[in-house]
């Protein structure tokens, strides 16, 4: 019996899973902020290579704690208005 279950314990050791997570930001423009707030994971398709995956959870942006948003402007390439806007955010 007990050379059955170490036999066992090496079999779920040598098995591998893969995850993986991404993280993605929608904007729900044309939901309603109530809409938005009761939107479940269920209600989410997400689709990768024609495959459908899982949405394993859903959290409001203010929820995340370690989220952070960068904001990158080409300055050769923008107006002075839009440089000065942005060194304000």
């Amino acid at each position: 019996m007990v050379a059955s279950s170490a036999q066992e314990l090496e079999k779920a050791i040598e098995e591998e899973i893969d995850v993986l997570e991404s993280r993605i930001v929608l904007d729900f423009v044309s939901l309603s902020a109530r809409q938005a707030r009761s939107l479940r994971p269920a209600d989410l398709v997400v689709v990768e290579d024609g495959a459908p995956r899982e949405v394993a959870s859903l959290q409001r942006l203010s929820e995340v704690p370690d989220w952070r948003s960068v904001v990158y402007v080409d300055v050769p390439l923008a107006k002075n208005r839009t440089i000065r806007t942005a060194s304000l955010a």
